[in-house]
């Protein structure tokens, strides 16, 4: 037989899929922390702001990158 010297298959990181969204313009969002449960003390202002997605930090998008390599949505 002859050895297969195919590249290996890349596999979505299924558990930043959940987590993570790419936009179009390659941007990766995110959702806030701590916001599902223990609101009672936090102000308004900050349970509004909680709802809306975040933007990933430069330091860990080349790591976003790998681990959704078809920019997965």
């Amino acid at each position: 037989m002859l050895a297969c010297k195919a590249m290996v298959k890349q596999k979505t990181h299924k558990a930043a899929a959940k987590r993570f969204v790419r936009t179009k313009r390659g941007k990766f969002l995110r959702r806030y922390t701590q916001q599902d449960h223990f609101n009672v003390g936090r102000s308004k202002k900050t349970l509004r702001g909680r709802r809306r997605d975040r933007t990933v930090a430069a330091s860990d998008v080349h790591r976003l990158t790998r681990q959704l390599p078809f920019g997965l949505s």
